[in-house]
């Protein structure tokens, strides 16, 4: 996820936070988006993570091991561009 795009949907999540539901059925619609919102930035951390490890993993095997890195290149690469 681009910096961006982080960055709005972090804002987004503090401002749903700090709105006051009318009722308790707009605070379950709340609630849910809030979730959906905290779940996409936790998996994109953890994507990142996925991405810096292949990377690492590259950066360590690229010597001995060029077809292993050549697959995990194509694989960062497929993540990334799909925005990952």
């Amino acid at each position: 996820m681009q910096k961006d795009a982080r960055t709005a949907l972090e804002s987004l999540l503090k401002e749903l936070e700090a709105t006051p539901a009318e009722n308790p059925e707009k605070q379950a619609v709340l609630d849910d988006l809030t979730d959906s919102l905290r779940q996409m930035l936790a998996e994109d951390a953890e994507q990142q993570t996925l991405l810096d490890r292949l990377q690492t993993t590259v950066e360590h095997y690229e010597v001995n091991h060029p077809d292993l890195t050549t697959m995990i290149s194509s694989m960062i690469n497929i993540l990334s561009t799909g925005g990952v």
